[in-house]
Formats: structure tokens, C-alpha cells, sequence
């Protein structure tokens, strides 16, 4: 090491002039593109520091948000109403069932004859815990009866959302309701 510095010193004496300042340039250069990468890691390293500031203070804000005890009543407020507007079982076979007696029974308290509750599929979420289930009434219609279907399902407990109505009318018969609705059902797990 030293003798490649012995030997670097005297082709530095050795050097003109120009050759001097053409090193002392590229050394300058070199300098100062040095400078300007600290300065850059400088200025990324405080805005990182910013920036992990903020989302420390962001956290600690939803974190007591939602350690306060409204909020802790609220969300159990809004679960319960989700848990009573759903059909809650262990199998989507019971489910289903349940959602058919369920709509039966409104339409019968509607006033509509002729009823006939059929279950379409069961639309599954990723997770398989929420899903909703779809199901098709037909009725003979008339309109006090159906506005009083649409009554009294604005009134139940069960949220059952109508996705389409039609009416058909044949010259031989009564006129003929078909209303697909969805209702919502939340998977339960089995007890042990």
C-alpha cells in the first residue's frame, strides 16, 4: 500500500501543469457530485422521517377513535341490526328454507293468493360468511294486496331487498306477479 502511494506521488510531481488541473477538475467533480448525493439521502431521509411521523400520528388518531366508547357503541349498535335484518344458520339449506317461510308469510299477511316461494341460488362472498340469498315469489295480483307485500316488507325484520317485479296479464287468467328479491344471510359457525 504505501509503495502504490510512493509510486502515485511522484507521477503526480511528474505531472505538467494541465495534467495537474485536469485531475484537480475531475477531483472537484467528484467532490461535488459526493456533496449533492449526501445532500439528497439528507433530504430523503427527513421527508421519510416526516412521513413516518405522520402516519404515526394518523395511527394513534383512528386508534383512539376507535378505542372511544361511542364508537365502541355505535359499531355494536350498527352489528346488531345487521345480525337482525339477516338470516343467521349454520347451513344455507336451513337458510334458504327459512328465507322461503319468511317471504311466504309476508305475502300471505300482504293478502296475496296463489303463493309460491321458490329459492334461486345462494350468492356466496369471498369469505363465505356473508352471502345473500336469492329467491323468487309468485301471486296472483292485485294492487291493495301488493302494496301491502311492499309494506310489510319495509316493516320486517328481515331485510329483503325486491331486484325486479313483473305482472302478466293472459286474457284466461288473473293477472300473475313474479318478484325476485334477495335477502341477506350470515353464515354462522357450528358450536362444538
Amino acid at each position: 500500500m504505501m509503495a502504490t502511494w510512493r509510486v502515485l506521488m511522484r507521477k503526480l510531481q511528474a505531472a505538467t501543469a494541465r495534467e495537474r488541473a485536469g485531475l484537480a477538475a475531475v477531483s472537484a467533480v467528484g467532490a461535488l457530485a459526493a456533496a449533492l448525493a449526501a445532500f439528497d439521502w439528507a433530504l430523503g431521509a427527513g421527508q421519510a422521517a416526516r412521513d413516518g411521523e405522520a402516519r404515526r400520528a394518523e395511527v394513534a388518531a383512528v386508534f383512539a377513535l376507535e378505542s372511544s366508547r361511542a364508537v365502541q357503541e355505535r359499531l355494536g349498535v350498527e352489528t346488531n341490526k345487521v345480525w337482525r335484518w339477516s338470516i343467521v344458520e349454520t347451513s344455507e339449506g336451513v337458510a334458504l328454507a327459512q328465507a322461503v317461510a319468511a317471504l311466504e308469510g309476508l305475502a300471505a299477511q300482504a293478502g296475496l293468493s296463489d303463493v309460491q316461494v321458490t329459492a334461486n341460488d345462494l350468492a356466496l362472498s369471498e369469505d363465505g360468511a356473508v352471502s345473500s340469498l336469492s329467491l323468487t315469489l309468485s301471486a296472483n295480483f292485485d294492487w291493495p294486496s301488493f302494496l301491502g307485500l311492499l309494506r310489510a316488507l319495509e316493516a320486517s325484520d328481515l331485510s329483503v331487498t325486491p331486484e325486479s317485479v313483473d305482472v302478466m296479464t293472459n286474457a284466461d287468467e288473473a293477472a300473475r306477479l313474479t318478484m325476485s328479491v334477495r335477502a341477506p344471510f350470515l353464515r354462522e359457525a357450528p358450536q362444538p
